[in-house]
């Protein structure tokens, strides 16, 4: 709606998102990584694109004209595929779709993401089947069974000996304090480290573990709980793209020599970015209106300043 606070706050919310993006301490931090961030670079380029061409089909769904929709969707196929020959991390694209077309087409109305449904259904399926054709099969199998195990790498001594296999299921107990350490590094961008010294807990009933899985509960729920009172709100938006993104980088079932690398959330981040973008200008809007009794414009003086004081 054009009186929305979305829609008179989108530019600004747009703007600072893009200077979180690249300003952001987390950012600049896993850049560094250049053996990896040159394909994830590529990665969320190529999604980034294929989720644009995506969403003018499923905003146009009902233009007659055939040529402007099956223009967008041919795009849009064409850079999906594309995006399959960079990390199988994309395998996420269609999730982040859906949820795209849930909050700012769909708007929370499961009767309006039916009825665009043949586009998510069509545009899936072209995807699985580039994905697996590239990628395989065999490994999603084998992920999903939980058997996979993992020896460590030299330099990288994630269990007792070097000989000893990492199970699926204690590396799954370690990557739920390592989730929360995502969400708590774009909030407390300090201490970041290449590679960090960690150890894996051997249970769930490590105080770790249980106050991490609690901490990541209470943020789950509260993303419903904003949803619920609004159904287009930044943060659950934000919060779900994230945890969205990072379904393929946690790995709960996929054992990896690897336990921590901030570099996996360069896709999420985009989630993050927005939810802060959004609280930032919820904030000074509020300040604005509310307690200052000034107009919300005035606003950009102040966040200018914090973002000079961030660079």
């Amino acid at each position: 709606p054009l009186d929305s606070w979305l829609y008179r706050f989108r530019k600004k919310v747009v703007l600072t998102a893009t200077g979180l993006f690249l300003l952001h301490p987390v950012q600049t931090q896993t850049v560094l990584n250049v053996e990896h961030m040159r394909l994830e670079g590529l990665m969320v380029l190529m999604l980034l694109v294929t989720l644009y061409c995506f969403l003018r089909v499923l905003k146009d769904a009902h233009n007659d004209r055939l040529w402007y929709k099956n223009g967008w969707m041919y795009f849009a196929l064409c850079f999906a595929v594309s995006a399959v020959g960079t990390k199988e991390a994309c395998i996420v694209l269609p999730l982040l779709a859906i949820a795209l077309d849930w909050f700012f087409i769909a708007a929370g109305s499961l009767s309006r993401l039916l009825s665009r449904v043949w586009a998510h259904v069509a545009f899936s399926t072209i995807f699985f089947v580039a994905f697996f054709s590239v990628n395989g099969h065999l490994a999603l199998f084998e992920m999903l069974s939980g058997c996979s195990k993992v020896i460590s790498a030299p330099g990288c001594l994630l269990t007792a000996s070097y000989d000893q296999a990492l199970s699926a299921s204690f590396y799954a107990i370690a990557q739920i304090p390592v989730l929360l350490h995502y969400v708590w590094i774009f909030f407390y961008p300090f201490d970041l480290y290449f590679d960090y010294d960690v150890a894996i807990p051997t249970h769930v009933l490590h105080p770790v573990v249980f106050i991490s899985l609690l901490s990541l509960v209470a943020i789950v729920m509260v993303g419903i709980a904003l949803w619920v009172y609004n159904k287009r709100n930044l943060v659950s938006f934000g919060l779900c793209w994230f945890f969205i993104a990072l379904l393929p980088r946690v790995a709960f079932f996929a054992p990896s020599t690897e336990l921590v690398g901030d570099y996996k959330t360069f896709l999420a981040s985009i989630g993050m970015m927005v939810m802060l973008a959004g609280i930032v200008w919820y904030v000074v809007d509020w300040l604005c209106t509310t307690v200052l009794h000034i107009e919300s414009k005035l606003g950009w003086g102040a966040v200018s300043l914090v973002g000079c004081w961030g660079i």
